[in-house]
């Protein structure tokens, strides 16, 4: 069921791969917005600094750190110019998920008016789960601070002196399996709540972490895989950056890092779309089930 379910998430991400385009060109537009004015304000500085010709060849941690504690450079001040238009693109994402989900779900391909009236009825929907989300990961979060905690004690301590690394490695990928499942199980109430219209969304948790522990191994690896590739993907494109590109090529640095957001925007639609998939022959088994124990057994 699940390779099914990936190889259908895949079939409905192509069948609507206007959603995934649409999605980066306002991804680039946004950061597009977010650069310019730093760019501008960046530019008399650099262009008659001594650390910015050291790294113009190539990468220098020193001479960099050297240019970003600079007054003048001001990262703090310029936070909310960088992080204005990345917060606009998370609300908008957040916005669009109800036409996403339902446009994975019709078999015949949403209007541009359909989209949108899907997407402002489950918006405040989403942000109610949003918040959940956000209750459920303080539980983590306090398991990540003792984690991180214990494995700094470890390292000045213990005798064994690896120990605190150990202790911080496992941890990590404890803490990032919890943060998984959670996202997972709130994916999946999502996908609930555009199936059924569920609009008390308590009940939608509810239901979408019951399918999800329900059906853990195959919910998982459908979310697992897609994970996968996009940090593998990420990987290499950032090893070719840093190993292969001069800082001179300008044009060839973009074209990596946006092929690299485009790898991570279209892994998570394929998410998504691979979960509504697997839920929509979850709900026909449990549809056919349902219809062979009600048949009556004729004598």
């Amino acid at each position: 069921m699940r390779q099914s379910a990936l190889i259908e998430g895949w079939r409905q991400l192509w069948r609507h791969q206007r959603i995934l385009w649409w999605l980066f060109f306002i991804n680039l537009v946004l950061a597009r917005s977010a650069v310019r004015p730093m760019a501008a304000r960046w530019s008399p500085i650099l262009d008659h600094s001594a650390a910015a010709d050291a790294i113009y060849g190539g990468f220098d941690v020193f001479r960099y750190l050297e240019l970003v504690l600079r007054p003048e450079i001001g990262f703090g001040s310029g936070g909310p110019v960088i992080v204005g238009p990345a917060f606009i693109f998370f609300v908008f994402v957040l916005f669009v998920t109800g036409g996403i989900l339902s446009a994975y779900r019709s078999e015949t391909k949403l209007s541009t008016a359909e989209f949108f009236q899907a997407s402002g009825a489950f918006f405040w929907r989403f942000v109610r789960l949003l918040i959940m989300f956000l209750i459920a990961l303080i539980p983590i979060a306090i398991i990540a601070a003792i984690v991180f905690r214990l494995s700094g004690h470890l390292s000045r301590d213990a005798a064994p002196e690896k120990l605190g690394f150990w202790v911080e490695l496992v941890g990590g990928l404890v803490l990032l399996f919890l943060m998984m499942c959670a996202r997972l199980g709130f994916d999946m109430a999502q996908v609930h709540s555009v199936a059924s219209g569920e609009r008390a969304m308590r009940r939608a948790v509810v239901h979408g972490f019951k399918i999800t522990f329900g059906n853990f191994a195959s919910l998982f690896w459908i979310y697992f895989l897609p994970s996968l590739l996009s940090w593998a993907g990420m990987a290499v494109i950032l090893c070719i950056w840093a190993r292969l590109v001069p800082s001179t090529a300008v044009l060839t640095s973009f074209f990596l890092l946006q092929l690299g957001m485009l790898l991570w925007l279209g892994t998570r639609l394929w998410q998504r779309s691979s979960e509504t998939a697997w839920y929509q022959e979850h709900e026909a088994m449990t549809a056919a089930v349902s219809t062979t124990d009600s048949t009556p057994i004729e004598k």
